[in-house]
C-alpha cells in the first residue's frame, strides 16, 4: 500500500504518521472557510423531482449558533444557488430541505462565520467551515470534517474514513456522534480533541496567510480555497500528535470537564504551539504540498508502453560517512503492465550504501543483512516476511489517481489510496527538498529523519536542478485491515530473576532480591513460554524508600517519598507524553505516563491495566503504578506458534495505532502488535527525480 510508515518494527508500540494529502486542491468543505453569502434559497421541485424532506443538521464544537448550513450539491464548499441551506439556532440545529437522492450524494457544510457563537467557549473570532459525507450528516463537527476529506481524497467509504480517523485519534465514541449530547468520559475527550483541531487549524491558516496570492510550485496562484485544503490535510497529518496531546496531564486536569473554560484553553494552546512547530506546514512546505495536491498522479494508467518506475518516500544522507539509507517502492515495466484482471504489481524495498557496499532489503528492512532480524506476518496460513522480491497486487490508479491494494506484501494489509503529483523539473534539488522536508511527520517509522537537504556550500551541488520527467508526489493510502500479528525476532521479551519479580517491600530490611545486584543489573534473560510470562509478570513491585538521581552537571532530584519499582513485574504497553529523556535531568520523572499490564496470581486469565510515572535517565523505567482496570487475555495456536491478546483495553490506549500481542514460538516469547485500520501520507520523488538526485551525492542509480 505504498505507506513505510504504516507498522512498526521494534519492541515498542509507536503510533504511526497520518495524512489527509490527496486529490486536486479548492473548498470542499475545508477548515476556516469564510462563510458563504447565500444567494438563493432552494427552488420548488418540479414533478419529476422527488420530494423533499426535512433533515435534521446539529453543528458543533461546542453547539454552534447562527452558524449557515447548507447541502452542497456540486462539492466546491460554497453556498450555489438551488442548493438548500438554513441557520442554526442556539442548539446547533437546522432543518434543511433536501430529497434522499441529493443527501446521499452530496457533503453537508456547516459555514461558521465570526457572527457565530459556540456555546462552549463564546463568539467565534476566525470564520471557518465544517462539513460530513454525504448520507452521514445529522452532525457536523471536526470530526465529521475529517471522515469527509479523507473520503475525498480515497474515495473510501464513510465508514472506512471513519474507522481510520478514529483509530488514529484514539477516541471510544464515533466520530459521527453527538460528543455534546452528555458528560460522558467518551464524548469528553470526543470534545477536547475535536477543540483542539480547530484551534490547530487557527494558527496553521495565520502562520500562512502571507501566502494568499503569492505562487506554489508549480506556478499556480494560491487562494484562500487552497490553504484551506492544505490546512485540513495536514490535520490529518497530526491526528496521532493530537490523540498523545490530549492525553498529556496539563489538559486531563485542565479539560477534566470538557473545553470551554479559559484554563483548557490554554493549555490546549500550549499543546497547539508544540504540534505546530514539529509537524506544521511552513511558508516554505506549503506551497510544495498545494502544487503537488492540485492534479491526481494515474501512474501509467495512460501509458501504452508501461515504464520502470519507482517512488522514493524516504533517504537519510551522511556526506561525512558517505552513507546513505532510502525506502520507496519500485516496478518493472512488465510489473507496470496489467495482467488480464487489470493489476498490476510493485515491490517495498530499503537499502544502505555505504563505503561503496549496497546492502538491500525489503518492508521493514527484512533481508537487509544475514543477521538481521526476520519481521514476521501471519498471512492466514503462515508466516511470512516481507522481502525486496515480494511483490505486492494493486489496481492500476483511476482518472483521480486512486487505487485498491488487492494483496499487500503476502496478505499484510489491504486498503486504497490516491496519488497526486506536480512535475519539478527544472527545480532546484536543494529548495524542493528542503521545502518538503518538515512534510515528513515525526510519526512516521520508517522515515529516519526525513528527506534530506543538501548544503547551499556544496558549488554545483547548491544550484543543481531536476531533470525533465521529475515529479513530487504526495500519497495518503487508508488501511483498511491488517495482519492479526507483526513481530521481530529481535524482540524478544526480557525478564529479571524470579526474586526480584517477586517483588517486597525493602524499608524495614525486606525483600533482599530488590537490593541484590540481579535488580540494577539489565533483564537480559529471555522469556521462553506464556507460562513463564504469566509467573515473572504478576505486578509486585519493588518498594523503597526515597530515591534520587544525579544529573551530568551534579544536580540531584529526588522521587516521592515512597518509591515503586515496577519494572521487573509488569510490561509497558506503550507511553503517553512527549517529554523525551535527556541526559541531564532536570526531576526524577518525566512527564510521561507509562501504560502498562500484569497478570495478578488470581483464577481466570485476568490481566491488570496500570497508570504509572516513568524515572528519568540514566534508567528509564516504570514506577509508582495506580490501578486503572481489569481486562482477560486470551491464547491462539496459529501455525507452529501461540499468540497471547489482551482484551477489555483501558481508554488510555485507544490512540495508541497497533495493540501489544505475544507470540510464543521456537522457545521464546516475542513482542508482537496488531496495527489497527489508519491512514499515512507520504511525500515521494518519482524514478527520475530519485536518480537524479542520487547522482549528485554519488550514490548508486536505482534500477527497479
Amino acid at each position: 500500500m505504498k505507506s513505510w510508515s504504516a507498522f512498526a518494527g521494534g519492541a515498542a508500540i509507536v503510533v504511526g504518521s497520518l495524512a489527509g494529502c490527496g486529490g486536486g486542491g479548492g473548498g470542499g468543505g475545508g477548515f476556516f472557510a469564510a462563510a458563504p453569502t447565500a444567494q438563493t434559497q432552494t427552488s420548488a421541485p418540479t414533478a419529476s423531482e422527488p420530494t423533499a424532506q426535512k433533515t435534521s443538521v446539529k453543528v458543533i464544537d461546542g453547539a454552534i449558533r447562527n452558524a449557515l448550513v447548507f447541502l452542497d450539491l456540486n462539492n466546491n464548499g460554497q453556498l450555489d444557488a438551488g442548493e438548500p441551506s438554513a441557520r442554526t439556532d442556539a442548539t446547533g440545529q437546522a432543518i434543511l430541505d433536501v430529497s434522499p437522492a441529493d443527501s446521499a450524494k452530496a457533503p453537508v457544510v456547516a459555514a461558521v462565520g465570526t457572527d457565530a457563537i459556540d456555546a462552549d467557549t463564546g463568539p467565534v473570532p476566525v470564520a471557518f467551515s465544517l462539513s460530513a459525507p454525504p448520507g452521514r450528516s445529522s452532525v457536523v463537527s471536526p470530526l465529521t470534517t475529517l471522515v469527509n476529506q479523507i473520503l475525498r481524497d480515497t474515495g473510501v467509504s464513510a465508514d472506512e474514513a471513519e474507522a481510520s480517523a478514529r483509530a488514529q485519534v484514539g477516541l471510544g465514541v464515533s466520530l459521527f456522534s453527538d460528543f455534546t449530547a452528555d458528560s460522558s468520559a467518551a464524548n469528553r475527550a470526543a470534545a477536547v480533541n475535536a477543540r483542539l483541531l480547530v484551534l490547530i487549524a487557527q494558527q496553521q491558516l495565520g502562520q500562512l496567510a502571507s501566502l494568499k496570492g503569492r505562487t506554489d510550485l508549480s506556478g499556480a496562484t494560491i487562494s484562500d480555497a487552497d490553504l484551506r485544503t492544505a490546512v485540513h490535510r495536514e490535520l490529518l497529518d497530526m491526528l496521532a500528535s493530537v490523540s498523545r496531546a490530549t492525553q498529556e496531564s496539563t489538559i486531563q486536569s485542565a479539560c477534566a470537564e470538557g473545553p470551554g473554560s479559559s484554563a483548557c484553553e490554554a493549555a490546549l494552546q500550549t499543546q497547539v504551539t508544540s504540534i505546530v512547530a514539529t509537524n506544521g506546514m511552513t511558508v516554505e512546505s506549503a506551497p510544495a504540498l498545494i502544487a503537488a495536491g492540485r492534479a491526481p498522479d494515474t501512474g501509467t494508467k495512460d501509458s501504452p508502453n508501461p515504464q520502470a518506475s519507482a517512488s522514493i518516500s524516504f533517504l537519510k544522507f551522511i556526506e561525512a560517512n558517505y552513507y546513505a539509507s532510502y525506502g520507496g517502492f519500485l516496478a518493472t515495466a512488465q510489473e507496470n503492465t496489467p495482467d488480464a484482471s487489470g493489476l498490476v504489481r510493485f515491490r517495498g524495498v530499503q537499502r544502505n550504501y555505504q563505503a561503496g557496499t549496497l546492502f538491500e532489503g525489503g518492508l521493514h528492512g527484512n533481508g537487509m543483512t544475514a543477521l538481521a532480524p526476520q519481521m514476521l506476518h501471519w498471512n492466514g496460513s503462515g508466516w511470512a516476511e516481507c522481502l525486496s522480491s515480494t511483490q505486492s497486487i494493486e489496481s492500476q490508479r483511476d482518472a483521480s489517481g486512486r487505487s485498491a491494494y488487492v494483496n499487500y506484501c503476502d496478505n499484510l494489509m489491504t486498503g486504497s489510496s490516491q496519488r497526486s503529483a506536480v512535475d519539478i523539473s527544472g527545480k532546484k534539488m536543494n529548495e524542493v527538498l528542503a521545502a518538503i522536508s518538515p512534510v515528513v511527520p515525526s510519526t512516521a517509522l520508517w522515515a529516519g529523519p526525513g528527506w534530506a537537504t543538501l548544503p547551499n556550500d556544496l558549488g554545483a551541488k547548491g544550484s543543481a536542478v531536476f531533470p525533465a520527467g521529475s515529479k513530487l508526489q504526495l500519497q495518503t493510502t487508508v488501511i483498511t485491515a491488517t495482519s492479526p500479528v507483526v513481530y521481530s525476532t529481535g524482540n524478544f521479551t526480557p525478564r529479571f530473576s524470579a526474586a526480584v519479580a517477586a517483588g517486597g517491600d525493602t524499608r524495614e530490611g525486606g525483600a533482599p532480591a530488590c537490593l541484590s545486584a540481579d535488580a540494577d543489573a539489565s533483564a537480559a534473560v529471555g522469556v521462553t513460554s506464556f507460562d513463564e510470562l504469566l509467573a515473572y509478570f504478576r505486578g509486585t513491585p519493588c518498594v523503597y524508600n526515597q530515591r534520587s538521581i544525579t544529573s551530568s552537571d551534579g544536580s540531584v532530584y529526588y522521587g516521592t517519598a515512597v518509591d515503586e519499582d515496577w519494572t521487573f513485574s509488569a510490561f509497558a504497553l506503550a507511553g503517553l507524553g512527549s517529554e523525551s529523556a535527556v541526559s541531564n535531568p532536570t526531576a526524577y520523572y518525566t512527564t510521561n505516563t507509562i501504560i502498562a499490564a500484569s497478570f495478578p496470581a488470581e483464577s481466570g486469565s485476568v490481566v491488570a491495566y496500570h497508570s504509572c510515572r516513568q524515572r528519568q535517565l540514566p534508567v528509564l523505567s516504570i514506577r509508582n503504578c495506580v490501578p486503572i482496570g481489569r481486562g482477560t487475555y486470551e491464547i491462539e495456536t496459529l501455525g507452529d506458534a501461540r499468540v497471547m491478546r489482551l482484551k477489555n483495553l483501558p481508554l488510555q490506549l485507544s490512540g495508541i495505532g497497533a495493540e501489544r500481542v505475544f507470540v510464543e514460538r521456537a522457545g521464546a516469547v516475542y513482542t508482537g502488535q496488531k496495527s489497527k485500520p489508519g491512514l499515512a501520507r507520504e511525500t515521494q520523488l518519482n524514478l527520475t527525480a530519485a536518480n537524479a538526485l542520487f547522482s549528485l551525492i554519488g550514490v548508486p542509480a536505482i534500477v527497479p
